[in-house]
């Protein structure tokens, strides 16, 4: 038997939201542009990521957007600043996407501080800044629907948005219109 960590009852929380994808918390920052960071751990970041650190500093929000331009080792990564703050040592920098690599495009972002909130999305490829938030890139929404614009469908309340949905069992409609086509 493998245990990496056993929690009994523990209830977690954070403040903001949440992504799954690689992250990276910086120790120590060196240049002035280009920036090698290097990083209290593993970072999991590759060539052509893009990566923001943003938060609530108490005297407002920093944002810093930067684009991985080279990977030393697991800790350490060189980067170019594409908009907003100079990294500084503290940040949590996470993936947002790749330029190139469509494999490292995609996220899991959770959220019950932003506009619209709660929702958990399923975002993917995004391969540009301008593309982060873009409801094209919304693949899959669970929670409060509002917010996402489409062509043919108003969603509205809480549900399932998303491209495809294959359901097993029964589908029941309490009200509304079911179309199958």
């Amino acid at each position: 038997m493998r245990v990496y960590e056993l929690l009994v009852q523990q209830i977690r929380a954070t403040n903001g939201s949440v992504f799954v994808s690689n992250t990276g918390k910086i120790a120590t920052v060196s240049g002035t542009g280009p920036y090698t960071l290097t990083t209290d751990g593993y970072h999991g970041f590759a060539v052509n990521d893009l990566i923001r650190a943003q938060r609530f500093n108490g005297a407002g929000i920093y944002q810093s957007n930067l684009q991985v331009t080279a990977v030393a080792s697991a800790t350490q990564f060189t980067a170019t600043l594409y908009s907003g703050d100079a990294p500084a040592i503290g940040y949590d920098y996470v993936r947002l996407g790749n330029t190139t690599d469509a494999s490292r495009q995609g996220s899991v972002y959770l959220s019950a501080d932003d506009t619209y909130a709660p929702y958990i999305d399923i975002v993917d490829g995004v391969s540009a800044w301008g593309e982060w938030g873009s409801n094209a890139k919304t693949k899959v929404r669970l929670g409060r629907l509002a917010g996402i614009v489409d062509a043919t469908l108003n969603p509205t309340g809480y549900g399932l948005y998303s491209d495809n949905a294959y359901l097993r069992g029964v589908l029941v409609a309490g009200g509304g219109t079911v179309t199958l086509d």
